[in-house]
């Protein structure tokens, strides 16, 4: 809930759930585009999505202008709707610019536009017209402040030189009309007036409405960082820089400890089969197309006697290395004045002792701790209540590489995985 008594209750929501906004900052498709390297190929499937999207806020403007309950709300929402069709015309002299052929109709929506698109139709489709403003605007507000985020960082050489030169502008435009044949919708003037309406219909309304309206909110922003994820960037790297990001906030770093060891041929293939086993069981025990969060959790509660009678923790398999890639990265961040940050190992198939022993035998124990200090660590389920503990309300950062790391990384705010095997891919 949002304190109501000092600043709009627009602005609130926006400070309050900005973060999401940063993600979708840096993104690899914004990143991509920032560097002007995006592939071509790439940005043209975007402007087909966007166009998917654009079709559907137009829908959903016309939808809720029919329920709205004042002229002025009326007017704003016929005018969504009109601009987005407006602006879809302008569309193909984006292709044109990059040397493409505009294909109307030829690319299907994605999984992210269809969640997204059925998002707004929903909230249109409550009756309730300030839901439907709390839908809509982080889309223009997100796409506003990339845009000045995006331009704020290349000198002006840069901004000429980047191929997606338009998109920046037009996302960093005071006015509605940019040239005689551009039309933008999301702006600087649009997400005034956006914000403008979320304020006036908030107004005396109880908390458990506000409330409603923060998570419709919060639900778009999310869902725009979605969008661009789903933008799929293929045979290109992307480095997304994320240390200024982390510098004044408090972190939790937690890696696999079977990261931290060196293992012999044997050992590895002893833990290729128990990955393959548990795999296995896992896509039996998750039903088809339910692949969320809950779904996988619940598999895991299902096969965690498989864990623990499967692979013994009386065997230590691999020898502990101090100088290993995720040993050197958490002693790096541990030793980083400016970064408020804790560093962490677990494990779900090594001995707790074993791994207590092996951070005092380094001389770790104060700067490394074993996230599983608290109890016995034996399933995927004991290393997720673990991690969430040793967490708290941090942020948190977890490296992983095997399926036994798979809740920990879903459930991390910035999961890294380290050489994925072919069983976490499944």
């Amino acid at each position: 809930m949002v304190d109501s008594q000092s600043e709009s209750f627009s602005k609130q929501l926006w400070e309050k759930h900005k973060k999401q906004a940063i993600l979708s900052q840096y993104t690899p498709f914004i990143i991509s585009l920032a560097a002007g390297n995006l592939p071509v190929h790439t940005f043209e499937a975007y402007l087909y999505q966007d166009i998917h999207y654009l079709t559907a806020y137009a829908q959903a403007a016309y939808i809720a202008e029919e329920y709205a309950a004042d002229a002025e709300s009326k007017e704003k929402l016929q005018k969504l709707g009109d601009y987005s069709i407006l602006y879809i015309q302008t569309c193909s002299s984006f292709f044109e610019e990059l040397g493409l052929k505009y294909k109307p109709g030829s690319v299907p929506k994605n999984e992210a536009t269809i969640k997204y698109i059925d998002f707004l139709l929903k909230a249109a489709r409550t009756k309730i017209t300030v839901y439907t403003f709390a839908a809509m605007t982080p889309c223009n507000k997100i796409y506003t402040y990339l845009g000045w985020e995006v331009k704020n960082a290349l000198s002006a050489e840069q901004l000429e030189n980047n191929k997606y030169k338009r998109w920046i502008e037009e996302n960093t435009s005071k006015a509605m009309k940019l040239q005689k044949r551009y039309f933008q919708i999301f702006n600087q003037k649009s997400v005034k007036s956006m914000e403008y309406f979320i304020d006036k219909l908030s107004v005396g309304l109880p908390e458990e409405e506000l409330d409603k309206i923060e998570e419709y909110y919060k639900k778009g922003l999310e869902h725009e960082t979605q969008f661009f994820l789903a933008q799929e960037i293929v045979g290109q790297e992307v480095v997304v820089p994320l240390w200024k990001q982390l510098q004044g906030l408090k972190w939790s770093l937690v890696s696999d400890f079977d990261l931290c060891l060196t293992k012999s041929s044997c050992d590895l293939e002893i833990l290729k089969v128990h990955e393959k086993l548990i795999a296995n069981e896992l896509l039996r025990a998750i039903p088809p197309g339910e692949y969320n969060f809950t779904a996988i959790r619940e598999a895991f509660k299902l096969v965690c006697e498989l864990e623990k009678t499967s692979f013994s923790q009386d065997d230590r398999f691999g020898q502990f290395e101090v100088d290993s890639g995720c040993n050197d990265l958490l002693l790096k961040v541990w030793q980083k004045d400016n970064l408020n940050a804790s560093a962490h190992v677990i494990s779900a198939c090594q001995n707790d002792d074993d791994i207590k022993s092996a951070l005092i035998e380094e001389g770790l124990i104060g700067k490394v701790s074993h996230a599983g200090n608290k109890g016995s660590v034996e399933s995927s389920i004991d290393k997720l209540e673990a991690f969430i503990e040793n967490r708290g309300k941090k942020l948190s950062l977890y490296i992983g590489d095997s399926v036994r790391d798979l809740l920990c990384l879903l459930k991390s705010d910035i999961p890294i995985v380290h050489e994925s095997n072919e069983q976490l891919i499944k």
